[in-house]
Parts: C-alpha cells; structure tokens; sequence
C-alpha cells in the first residue's frame, strides 16, 4: 500500500513562540522545527498547519479566555502570523493548507485530510502517516493528537517532540506521555 505522508503543524505562531505566551522552549521548539522542514519537507504528500485565531472583543467571553486570560493571536496582527522561518518553507510546499481555529481543537480534520491527500470518506487512515509538530504540546497538540486518531483509528500518528513545546517542561513530557500511553509514536 502506497501510504500518504503529512506533516500537521500546531500554531507555531509568533504569539507562541516569541510573543505574550512565548517561553524558550517555543523558541527552541521553532528552530527545531525549521530544522525538520529543511530536511523532510519534500518527503511529505501535504502539509496542514492550524492558527489559532481570536478576535479581542469575544475571545474573554469564551472557556478559554475565561481560564486562558491573555489576549493572544489577534486575527491579522503580528502575534497571529506564523514564524517567518517556518512560514517561508512551508509556502513552496507544492501541497501546503493553512487551518484557522478558535480553539483548542481544529474541527475538520477529517474532511481536510480526505481533500489534501485524495483518500475515500470510508478510509480510517490505514494509508497514512501523520507526524504532528507545534505548540502548545499540553493543549493543542495532544487535542489534535486525539482528534486526529479519533477520525483516522487506523493511522500512524507520530508527535515529533523536539518539535514541540508546553507551557511548561513538565506539562510537555505529561502531556508526551499521556499519549504515548494512548499508542501515539513519540520520537524523542
């Protein structure tokens, strides 16, 4: 079987990285990342990468915002683009799709998938391998994680974790281990 490749990118956006939720490891996870693109980006079918979008005048009035109270990637500001570095390898991807979501969790991941790689709607990803990279690896990595292997049962699923940052050290080997115990491949 002619298995599709796809590289999932988790809001490796300014915000996260260097901005008002960056952290050091969010920087180092970015040069990682850098790293994996210049060495596999041509190995990969597609490459989906999600951006968390809010809007400052409803963003507080959400569960998030409510326990997440920091006004992050504003829609069209500087916070909100995805990091330079990254963003300019993944743009000369010959099948690259930019994914906006408002929350945790982006909500189409099936039909998404099925239209990037050309799959059957019946598929429960036996033909694919999908590696998961980004930030934040304790909120929106291990939900897509799970979104993704809850559509696709049948995929190898991957969570390159250099590639990844948490809110904290801690929280991202928590969160690294938790689904590894849910038979997501980590590559350390």
């Amino acid at each position: 079987m002619d298995r599709k490749k796809i590289l999932v990118i988790i809001d490796m956006q300014n915000d996260f990285i260097s901005g008002v939720l960056g952290t050091p490891e969010a920087e180092e996870a970015a040069k990682n990342t850098v790293e994996l693109l210049e060495n596999e980006a041509d190995e990969y079918d597609a490459i989906a990468t999600t951006l968390d979008s809010h809007y400052e005048g409803t963003y507080l009035q959400t569960r998030e915002g409510r326990n997440l109270p920091i006004f992050h990637c504003p829609v069209g500001e500087k916070g909100w683009f995805i990091d330079k570095r990254i963003a300019d390898i993944i743009f000369k991807h010959k099948n690259h799709i930019i994914l906006q979501k408002e929350n945790f969790g982006y909500n189409d991941w099936k039909e998404t998938i099925m239209d990037i790689v050309n799959i059957p709607a019946s598929s429960k990803g036996e033909e694919l391998v999908i590696k998961i990279i980004g930030l934040v690896t304790n909120m929106c990595v291990i939900v897509n994680a799970f979104g993704i292997q809850t559509i696709f049962p049948e995929a190898e699923i991957i969570v390159d974790a250099p590639c990844c940052a948490g809110t904290t050290p801690e929280a991202h080997k928590a969160a690294l281990m938790v689904m590894e115990s849910c038979q997501i491949k980590i590559n350390y």
